[in-house]
């Protein structure tokens, strides 16, 4: 089956209207040319499988016959495709073997490519198709928040060396977060192969895929053996959510809370035109008296990224990885340090990639509030009730107040701030009973979405505007770095008040260097020339 095909499958499903949950890509490799050791079944299902996840609204790819290096490189590349916060399923029909005897501490089943030699085990391992290898290189690329890999390869190799494990082995070395490996055998075991139609694993998939049930059921007792550092597939309970559009075939959003994913793996919600009233009124708890009230009009609908901007977009942007940029390690970590002229910069190379007429930029101060607002009048997007902000956002809260944390100390600092004797009770002022379970910042899209489908307006990153600070709302004539740039949406380090919609903090790059609370990160719109 084409990928067209498959795209067209998913494109058309996205007229149903159903609740949605995060992007979904497959990639499927069938290996069946092997030596004289021929497999019938690869070719046949993956195409069984393929069809059936794209009509559950995956974007699926399928290999067949791919040398070690050929392998790799799917790997590679399919890692960067997975949009971000999406899940990525990973299914490998063909031989798979044990690089070395169970209870080794470096023992790994390898994915056996049609130019690998069953007969040596050390030759197997050099081929740096092993599933945690594999796994370890997809786990820093793309934007991939859970990863669950099926291995139907546990098929006895009639070359196999003669002190091999007959089966597969439990592997010793740690999985990287969020994965899982689900092999078709019980470990030590291993089947004849088929001569016709599908594998039984295959079989039992597409059925199941082809069924009513959902999804994160079904793969739970999928097989008798897993691995695991993924708790559950609760996530995949909702279906897929499903873009309006190719890259190649951009357009506007006909509603709100459209998705289009652009070939960085960015997702962007749809935000239509519209007018509203910005600020905040007299009796909203919580209000700040530059909070001035004023009607605002959106006339031309714009896309407004999904999440907070990341270190695994910037590195699939710019290849850095983004260590001096953000003070967490993870991918989907936002980036939180940098200086006045990096948005800028990094802003003229998104615009290389941006559809004709169209253009990559920083939100002006209406158009994050709207977009954040999504339609709603209240304090929140979710109400007024800011003891329910925990559900929605990361913020100054219990979590935080009994930490010892300093903050998001950036890895290239030799010690940490010195503050006295013991280093707990900074955040003093965070709220004594509520609570969002995390200490400092969070992966972005860790709470729930506003009505148009966008995490993290609430806390999290404050972020930056292209609207310059005024406490009146008046534009200046010219600009003051003292006064600096308008944020929204407040921090992991701001109290409730500070994240609702109509709040406005003032961000100055001065002195930038010594800062240690790192709170401020971006997020940007794709809108009309």
């Amino acid at each position: 089956m084409s990928r067209l095909f498959l795209w067209s499958l998913l494109l058309a499903g996205a007229l149903a209207g159903v609740a949605r949950g995060e992007h979904r890509h497959a990639l499927l490799i069938g290996n069946g040319k092997y030596p004289k050791a021929e497999l019938v079944t690869p070719p046949n299902d993956i195409r069984a499988i393929g069809e059936a996840l794209a009509k559950r609204g995956f974007v699926v790819t399928q290999l067949e016959d791919l040398t070690a290096e050929k392998m790799r490189s799917a790997f590679d590349a399919f890692a960067r495709s997975v949009p971000t916060r999406g899940t990525a399923l990973i299914y490998f029909s063909g031989y798979a073997l044990p690089n070395r005897n169970a209870g080794d501490p470096n023992a790994d089943n390898s994915l056996l490519p049609i130019d690998g030699n069953p007969a040596n085990a050390g030759t197997v391992n050099n081929s740096q198709t092993g599933v945690v290898q594999l796994l370890n290189r997809f786990a820093a690329e793309g934007g991939s928040a859970r990863t669950v890999l099926i291995v139907d390869g546990c098929i006895r190799h009639q070359s196999r060396a003669a002190d091999a494990p007959l089966g597969l082995v439990k592997t010793a070395t740690r999985l990287p977060a969020d994965t899982r490996i689900i092999f078709a055998a019980p470990m030590g075991e291993a089947a004849a192969p088929e001569r016709e139609g599908l594998s039984p694993l295959a079989r039992k998939l597409s059925a199941d895929l082809n069924s009513p049930k959902p999804l994160h059921a079904f793969l739970d007792g999928l097989a008798p053996t897993q691995e695991s550092t993924l708790a559950d597939l609760a996530a995949l309970a909702p279906p897929a959510s499903r873009v309006i559009a190719l890259p190649v075939n951009f357009q506007p959003g006909s509603k709100a809370g459209d998705e289009w994913v652009n070939p960085l793996g960015m997702v962007f919600c749809w935000c239509p035109p519209g007018r509203f009233t910005m600020g905040s009124a007299v009796t909203e708890v919580g209000r700040d008296e530059d909070e001035i009230p004023a009607e605002a009009a959106i006339p031309e609908g714009f896309w407004m990224a999904k999440f907070e901007f990341t270190r695994g977009e910037l590195k699939a942007l710019t290849k850095q990885s983004g260590t001096y940029l953000s003070t967490g390690d993870h991918k989907l970590y936002p980036l939180n340090k940098f200086r006045g002229d990096f948005p800028t910069t990094l802003l003229a190379k998104l615009n290389e990639t941006a559809p004709a007429g169209w253009q990559y930029a920083l939100p002006t101060e209406v158009e994050w509030e709207y977009a954040a607002r999504a339609g709603t009048k209240t304090a929140y997007y979710f109400g007024d009730e800011a003891a329910e902000l925990g559900k929605h956002g990361n913020f100054a809260d219990r979590t935080l107040r009994e930490s010892t944390s300093v903050g998001e100390v950036g890895k290239t600092m030799k010690t940490k701030p010195f503050l006295g004797d013991t280093q707990a009770g900074l955040f003093t002022y965070a709220h004594k009973t509520w609570s969002d379970g995390v200490a400092n910042m969070a992966l972005v899209g860790s709470y729930r979405p506003n009505p148009w489908g966008l995490h993290d307006m609430c806390g999290n990153m404050a972020e930056l505007t292209a609207t310059p600070y005024h406490p009146e709302r008046t534009p200046p004539e010219k600009f003051d770095v003292r006064s600096g740039w308008l944020c929204k949406g407040g921090s992991w380090i701001s109290p409730a008040s500070s994240c609702r919609s109509a709040a406005r903090g003032q961000f100055t790059f001065l002195a930038r260097e010594n800062q240690t609370e790192n709170y401020l990160g971006l997020r940007f719109i794709l809108k009309r020339k």
